[in-house]
């Protein structure tokens, strides 16, 4: 089993100067969407140099760890979290949706900070990080 790792945890990773290859200790993926975070975090830095450590930083997670693509299964289980959770009243980000309908089909655990925001969303398991 591995577990798919959310962007919250790599941010932090990321801003503790951390080494990305410490996610290599164990069987871990990331999500298309999650690369995509980065990146807009990456684009919006405020310096030229925060800008190209973040970018160097994204690229050696997807050089390191698998990137599981966004297709159809996990549009379809996407968009069944999307209404569940807004038919419940608990709207939930898209973003978050969309990484935990991948987490789903892979039946893996979320390693995420925001894990209030993945609670909400039924039949996502979560890693226990203490």
């Amino acid at each position: 089993m591995g577990v798919l790792i959310d962007s919250s945890v790599l941010v932090d990773s990321e801003r503790a100067d951390q080494d990305p290859r410490r996610f290599l200790d164990l069987p871990a993926a990331v999500s298309v969407i999650t690369i995509s975070e980065l990146l807009h975090g990456a684009r919006r830095a405020d310096t030229p140099e925060r800008r190209a450590r973040r970018e160097a930083f994204v690229e050696s997670v997807t050089t390191l760890l698998p990137v599981i693509d966004f297709d159809l299964p996990v549009a379809r289980l996407y968009a069944s979290l999307w209404a569940e959770t807004a038919a419940k009243g608990t709207p939930v980000g898209a973003h978050d949706l969309m990484i935990a309908a991948t987490a789903q089909l892979l039946d893996w655990p979320v390693w995420a900070r925001n894990r209030a925001d993945f609670r909400r969303i039924p039949g996502t398991r979560l890693v226990d990080d203490g």
